[in-house]
């Protein structure tokens, strides 16, 4: 709780207009996941939008992958998050 708090009124995002934000997915005709038939965009989707985009001022993308921190057979775990240069 106190996480949805602090993102939305102690720590409000660093844009100019925040409410204009919006998400891309990709839609998957065939499968669903646990966000029903949303996926994430892939790069070179994200390319294409760029160079055709003529409605979004601009877009970014972001990963956060789970990726093993030792070898096998205890690997732990991290998420290790990365983005387009367009968040920074």
């Amino acid at each position: 709780m106190f996480t949805l708090l602090n993102t939305l009124f102690l720590n409000p995002l660093p844009v100019e207009r925040p409410s204009e934000l919006v998400a891309v997915f990709t839609m998957a005709n065939r499968s669903a996941t646990q966000f029903g038939n949303l996926l994430p965009l892939s790069y070179p989707n994200l390319k294409d939008f760029r160079e055709r985009n003529s409605v979004l001022t601009a877009l970014a993308g972001y990963s956060q992958p789970l990726r093993s921190v030792s070898p096998p057979p205890r690997s732990p775990s991290a998420y290790s998050p990365s983005s387009s240069p367009e968040l920074l």
